[in-house]
């Protein structure tokens, strides 16, 4: 997991991201913030740290780089979700 977050974020720093990548981001960060895989799969505390912190950051900048584009539209809403049109699925 923490690998692919890596990988993912060097994705967004070589730039232009697709919208896959950034989701795929922002779910790898929300699981790592889950206490039971955190524990299961042994994360380090900085990777969970990091993931808590950049979660909302990676949807703002999805929000921003597909604002005006007919893909979904991310948001974190006082917690992290993906909607579509009017329908939001919060995980």
């Amino acid at each position: 997991m923490v690998r692919a977050a890596s990988l993912y974020e060097e994705m967004l720093r070589r730039g232009p991201a697709s919208l896959d990548t950034y989701v795929n981001l922002a779910v790898l960060h929300w699981q790592a913030t889950d206490f039971g895989l955190v524990a299961a799969m042994k994360l380090p505390s900085d990777f969970v740290g990091l993931a808590g912190e950049r979660m909302n950051g990676v949807l703002d900048a999805a929000s921003r780089s597909y604002l005006h584009g007919t893909e979904p539209r991310l948001s974190d809403n006082r917690g992290v979700g993906v909607g579509i049109a009017s329908h939001r699925v919060n995980f």
